[in-house]
C-alpha cells in the first residue's frame, strides 16, 4: 500500500492522574528526520518517543508535540524538621529563663509550626518508567491516527498517479500514430526551408550559415580546421558536425570516409534540420565534398552547390593581373599528379593547383619547357599566413598544401 509522507494524529488520553495530549505532523524528507517537543521536567522520555516513532515511521521529517497536565498526580509529603524544631523549643525555654519568671510561658505547636523551615512541604517522586509508559501509550495512539491519515492521502496519490500514467500512455499512442506524419511534416519543413534559403543562385553565404541548424566541417584529423577558422564568428553557438576528409590516396579508406560522412548528415536531415558544410574555395573545383554530397543527392535529398570564389581567382588578384585575356586558352591541373609535363603541350595559360609536396618537381619541369621565369606563385592565399611569391623559382621548397602557381606563356 502507498502511503504518503505528509500526515497528522493527535491522541489524548488521562493516565496515572496525567492529562496527556500527543500529536504528530510528518512532511515529505528524503530521510527520517524525528523532532521531539515536551515539558521539561519529562524529556527523559525523549528517546522512548523517538524510537517508538521509529517503529512506525521510516522517511520524513517528524514532528511530535507532548503536553503533559500532572495536577491530578501530584502527591505532597509534609516533612518536620525535628532538629530544627528541637532547637526553636530549647531556645523559647532559654528565653523564658532569662525573663526570671517574667515572661509567660505560653507556646503551642501552631506556633512551632509558623517558625521558618519546621515544616516542608515536597512532592513525592515519580516513577519514571510509568510515565515513559504512560507517554509512549499515548503516542501509539496518536501514530495510529498518523498512519491512517497517510493511508488516506496515500490512496489519493496513487489514483493521481495511475491518473497521470493513463495520460502518458494516451498521450504516447497519439504520438506512434503520427509519427509517420510528423516525419513526413519535418521533411516538408527541411525542403520549404532549403528552398527559401537556396532560391537564388546568389544567395548571401552568410544568411546560409546564419540560419542552418548544423555546420558540416571536413576533418583532416590533423587537428586543423581551416575553413572553420575562416568562418570565426557565424559558427558561433552552432552545433558542428565533423566530416573525415582523410590525406590519402586510398580509395577504399575515402570511399569509406565519404560514406560515412553522407549518412550523417542523412540523420540530421530526418530529424527536420539543415546542414551547411563549408569547404575552401568553390566546391565545384577539385572539393572532396563533391563525393559527400553525390551520395546525399543519391539517397533522396534535396542539396545546392553554392559557389564561392575559387581559389586561383583569389591568387590572381594577390598576384595583381589576370589569368587569361582575349583568346587565351586557361588550364587547371593539379600539380599533386606529379607528371605535368604533357599538359605543357597545350598552348595555354596554366593554374597548378595544390602544388605543396611536389614544388620541387613542378620547378623542374617549367625550368625545361623555359616556362619557370613566367610562373609566380601564392601559398595559403587568403588567409593569415599568406605568402605571394611574383618569382616562382625563389619560393621555397618545403611550401604548404595550399600552393597554387600560375604560369602564363607570354609572361605578362
Amino acid at each position: 500500500m502507498v502511503k504518503s509522507m505528509t500526515g497528522y494524529g493527535r491522541a489524548r488520553e488521562t493516565r496515572n492522574g496525567r492529562d496527556i495530549t500527543v500529536e504528530v505532523r510528518s512532511v515529505n524528507n528524503r530521510y527520517l528526520d524525528c523532532a521531539v517537543k515536551m515539558p521539561r521536567a519529562y524529556i527523559f522520555a525523549e528517546d522512548a518517543v523517538k524510537s517508538l516513532v521509529q517503529k512506525h515511521v521510516s522517511r520524513g521529517k517528524v514532528d511530535v508535540f507532548v503536553s503533559i497536565d500532572s495536577l491530578g498526580a501530584e502527591e505532597t509529603v509534609v516533612a518536620v524538621n525535628d532538629a530544627l524544631a528541637k532547637s526553636y523549643i530549647d531556645a523559647l525555654r532559654h528565653l523564658s529563663q532569662l525573663g526570671g519568671g517574667m515572661v509567660k510561658e505560653d507556646c503551642y505547636v501552631t506556633d512551632l509550626a509558623r517558625l521558618p523551615d519546621v515544616l516542608t512541604v515536597t512532592k513525592a517522586d515519580e516513577d519514571l518508567t510509568v510515565v515513559s509508559a504512560d507517554i509512549c501509550a499515548v503516542l501509539e495512539e496518536a501514530l495510529r491516527a498518523h498512519a491512517a491519515m497517510r493511508e488516506t492521502e496515500g490512496k489519493k496519490l496513487t489514483e493521481d498517479i495511475r491518473r497521470r500514467v493513463d495520460t502518458i500512455a494516451a498521450l504516447t499512442r497519439l504520438v506512434e500514430e503520427r509519427s509517420p506524419q510528423t516525419v513526413a511534416e519535418y521533411r516538408q519543413k527541411l525542403l520549404d526551408r532549403m528552398r527559401e534559403v537556396l532560391q537564388s543562385t546568389a544567395a548571401d553565404e552568410g544568411r546560409i550559415l546564419t540560419e542552418a541548424d548544423v555546420i558540416a566541417v571536413p576533418d583532416k584529423g590533423t587537428g586543423e580546421k581551416t575553413a572553420l577558422s575562416i568562418i570565426g564568428p557565424l559558427a558561433e553557438g552552432k552545433p558542428l558536425l565533423y566530416c573525415a576528409a582523410p590525406m590519402t590516396r586510398d580509395p577504399d579508406c575515402l570511399e569509406a570516409a565519404y560514406e560515412q560522412n553522407a549518412r550523417q548528415i542523412a540523420a540530421l536531415l530526418d530529424e527536420g534540420k539543415t546542414v551547411a558544410f563549408i569547404t575552401l574555395g568553390d566546391p565545384s573545383i577539385y572539393s572532396t565534398y563533391l563525393y559527400t554530397h553525390r551520395k546525399v543527392l543519391a539517397m533522396g535529398y534535396e542539396g545546392k552547390l553554392i559557389p564561392g570564389v575559387p581559389s586561383f581567382c583569389a591568387v590572381a588578384a594577390a598576384l595583381g593581373g589576370g589569368l587569361c585575356e582575349g583568346s587565351e586558352r586557361l588550364m587547371i591541373v593539379p600539380a599533386s599528379h606529379k607528371d605535368v609535363s604533357d599538359c605543357l603541350a597545350v598552348d595555354a595559360n596554366y593554374i597548378f593547383m595544390k602544388a605543396g609536396r611536389e614544388i620541387g618537381r613542378l620547378r623542374d619541369t617549367l625550368a625545361e619547357q623555359g616556362l619557370l621565369d613566367h610562373a609566380a606563385m601564392v601559398e595559403n592565399c587568403g588567409m593569415e599566413t599568406e605568402r605571394v611569391f611574383p618569382r616562382f623559382a625563389e619560393a621555397p621548397a618545403d611550401s604548404g598544401y595550399f600552393s597554387v602557381v600560375v604560369v602564363k606563356r607570354d609572361g605578362n
